[in-house]
């Protein structure tokens, strides 16, 4: 081969390369954006961010990359995930989309101390800006292209039930010390940064503020809003949001290119992952069916073999074969995949999914059994006085360390009646503000670290007993992690509703493997709606596994 052939047979690979290379979007924000976990965010407890649901839009040259995290604000969001981690994944050309706004009105739009890295609330003319500025000017910085996103609205009517309120459209004017619409207005402030610093903006509280008016108070919460609150959205909602979003992409020329809006019922994922777990005891994973504005009922039919098994439900009536037949314009079937291995083996099948008698599907199912030593049972029982006392024994064994911490939150003087109670900060220590919180605060939880010392530990089970003292308005969240920074965490529960008549246990099953000498963190974060003192009762964590 001469110089010149060679030279062009090296441009034909690069363009080959370049073309078969997918774009990647990265995007960053809070709850109403993030990814939730199908199986346990489902029926009464459904909840999706509106990216979760914008993968159907886009061909598959696109990798959508959802790092958006609940209760995160453009302050706190960027100190945890952005600084030291995510920033340094992007490359040329990468998108970076930017949403937030949710989380940084925690201080009635006042700025927080700059140096509390941990703190949520920002003002919209102050650290609102200047965070929003430090994404778009690093983004660049590494050759991507930043997008910025305005908060989608929340479902908060006037008294006539016609038009959102202000602060449903994240102004805080009500807070102001003169009545102007623009002092403390996010979404006005993110235009403002978008012009300044000639960056795209999609204003989705406007485009959103418009389609939840439209549907009105009952309609909207019908389909969009999830039945805990007003703010995060059902998989319907999402997707509904993702496709304003996309079509104002299209009006603004960005990303064209790759913007699909599908015929045909979108399926996903491809392929679907059981993952590792101990013979015979159960897994479940979501294989979602959606169709966007289709135009005539769709029908499915959806057959598996032993150990895989199907159901619309989380809980039961799972069998070999359903068969489902859709409603026209929008629809979301979520269809629970059920594995127990028999036996310690690798297990790999297709689902076979029929789509109106003519169209064939195989979605590829795997999963792994793993037989553990029922000898090296792991039993971690940690009681409340333990938080109290810290020379207090963990009941454990000798394969695992075990440690615990309070983060932003304090014994109390406990009683007779009412023993070893915790509290979170109350306002005005630390900077903790308890006004108004619809999502967890990072800067309160209670940790439960795990490191397995001898041998390596698979965790399938973790319980614990809570119980409010401040009404029925306290919410906590579950989180588990091997990476400290909780970057790709385990969801067990999210928004759960805290009992405040007893004691009550909640159970998660897991499977978690703990290689020898790594650290499994449980973390449990406690809030309260109402912005009360937040007394609580935490007793009897029980985590349990085996051993290898």
């Amino acid at each position: 081969m001469n110089k010149m052939k060679f030279v062009v047979f090296l441009c034909l690979i690069s363009c080959a390369c370049l073309l078969s290379a997918q774009v990647r979007i990265l995007s960053i924000g809070d709850s109403t954006m993030a990814d939730y976990d199908e199986a346990k965010n489902s029926e009464e407890k459904e909840k999706r961010g509106w990216v979760q649901m914008l993968p159907m839009f886009f061909t598959e040259d696109v990798r959508i990359d959802n790092a958006a995290k609940n209760g995160r604000s453009s302050k706190s969001f960027y100190f945890e995930f952005w600084e030291n981690n995510l920033c340094n994944t992007l490359k040329t050309g990468d998108y970076v989309f930017i949403q937030f706004g949710h989380n940084d009105e925690k201080n009635d739009g006042k700025d927080t101390g700059e140096e509390d890295k941990k703190e949520r609330g920002t003002a919209p003319w102050g650290q609102y800006v200047k965070y929003l500025s430090k994404y778009i000017t690093e983004s660049r910085e590494k050759g991507a292209i930043p997008i910025l996103i305005t908060p989608v609205v929340r479902r908060m009517f006037d008294e006539e039930g016609k038009t959102l309120t202000e602060r449903g459209k994240h102004n805080l004017v009500q807070y102001a010390e003169e009545k102007n619409d623009s002092i403390l207005n996010y979404a006005l402030a993110m235009k403002s940064v978008a012009q300044n610093m000639d960056v795209p903006l999609i204003d989705m509280t406007s485009l959103t503020q418009k389609l939840v008016e439209e549907y009105g108070p009952y309609k909207s919460k019908e389909i969009i809003y999830c039945v805990e609150d007003n703010t995060h959205l059902k998989a319907m909602g999402g997707i509904v949001f993702s496709r304003l979003f996309v079509k104002q992409l299209l009006q603004q020329g960005i990303l064209t290119q790759y913007i699909q809006f599908p015929k045909t019922p979108y399926i996903a994922p491809h392929q679907l992952d059981l993952g590792l777990q101990l013979v015979t005891i159960p897994s479940v994973k979501v294989l979602s069916i959606m169709g966007s504005e289709l135009p005539i009922e769709q029908r499915f039919k959806l057959k598996v073999n032993s150990p895989f098994s199907l159901s619309l439900s989380p809980n039961d009536g799972y069998k070999d074969e359903l068969n489902i037949v859709s409603k026209t314009g929008d629809f979301y079937y979520p269809v629970y995949v059920h594995f127990i291995p028999d036996k310690a083996d690798a297990y790999n099948q297709n689902l076979r999914l029929t789509i109106n008698n003519d169209r064939h599907n195989n979605i590829h199912l795997k999963g792994k059994g793993v037989a553990a030593d029922g000898n090296k049972a792991i039993d971690v029982k940690i009681q409340s006085h333990y938080f109290f006392d810290k020379d207090s024994d963990i009941e454990t064994k000798r394969d695992l360390i075990v440690n615990s911490e309070l983060i932003g939150l304090e014994p109390v003087t406990s009683t007779e009646k009412e023993p070893f109670l915790l509290e979170t900060l109350q306002q005005g220590k630390n900077n903790v503000n308890l006004k108004g919180e619809i999502d967890m605060n990072t800067a309160r939880y209670v940790e439960i670290s795990l490191t397995a010392k001898l041998y390596d530990v698979y965790l399938n089970y973790i319980s614990f007993d809570l119980k409010s003292y401040n009404g029925d308005k306290m919410q906590f969240t579950v989180l588990g992690s091997v990476n400290d920074n909780f970057s790709k965490p385990d969801s067990y529960t999210v928004m759960e509703n805290m009992s405040d008549k007893a004691l009550k246990t909640y159970s998660f099953h897991t499977m978690v493997k703990l290689s020898k000498g790594k650290t499994y963190r449980l973390r449990i974060y406690p809030w309260d709606r109402a912005g009360m003192y937040n007394k609580f009762h935490l007793d009897n964590i029980l985590i349990k596994g085996l051993g290898k």
